[in-house]
Parts: C-alpha cells; sequence; structure tokens
C-alpha cells in the first residue's frame, strides 16, 4: 500500500502482519539502483508475467543466464523477490 504525507512509500504486507519498507525516497540510502541493458530486458518480460523459461526463449539465452541476471537485480535493488522487484523499477523509471 501506499502512505505518507507528502511523501511516497510503498509498504509490503506479509500474511504474518510483518510490513516491509521497500521504497522511500526520503529515505537517505534509498533504492536506487542501475540496471543494465540486459537486465532491463528481462527485467522488462518478467514484469509482463514471463517466466524464466519463457523469457530464456523469447531472448535466446539459457535458463540459467535469466536466472543469474533475476538474482544480480535482486541483489541490486535489495529486495526479496520479483515482485518487489518490479515495483522498484517501475517506481524509479526503468519500466
Amino acid at each position: 500500500h501506499w502512505q505518507g504525507e507528502n511523501t511516497t512509500v510503498l509498504m509490503i504486507s506479509h500474511a504474518e502482519g510483518h510490513e516491509n519498507v521497500v521504497y522511500d525516497p526520503e529515505e537517505e540510502r534509498g533504492i536506487v539502483c542501475t540496471f543494465t541493458k540486459s537486465e532491463v530486458r528481462v527485467l522488462k518480460l518478467l514484469a509482463e508475467g514471463m517466466s524464466s523459461k519463457q523469457i530464456a526463449g523469447a531472448l535466446d539465452i539459457t535458463f540459467n543466464t535469466v536466472n543469474t541476471y533475476r538474482r544480480k537485480m535482486l541483489k541490486k535493488a535489495r529486495v526479496k523477490n520479483t515482485t518487489e522487484l518490479i515495483q522498484v523499477a517501475y517506481l524509479q523509471g526503468t519500466l
């Protein structure tokens, strides 16, 4: 959900009731990362709902390469899953 009076903050709520701040522009170490062109191509296809296998076929790369890109992007964005990764990329204008 979104919250904040004059700022945009994205929160992810988990079933256990825990919340993780995914994006907070006022945070000094805010999540801003730069993705390579190849990572952006993979990210766009992930955002369209494609699986790693489908992405590998579409980009003519291996399944393992897709998952390597995904793992590196998760680390760069400091998030735990693809949903959070797509949200960060959208919020920072990558998508």
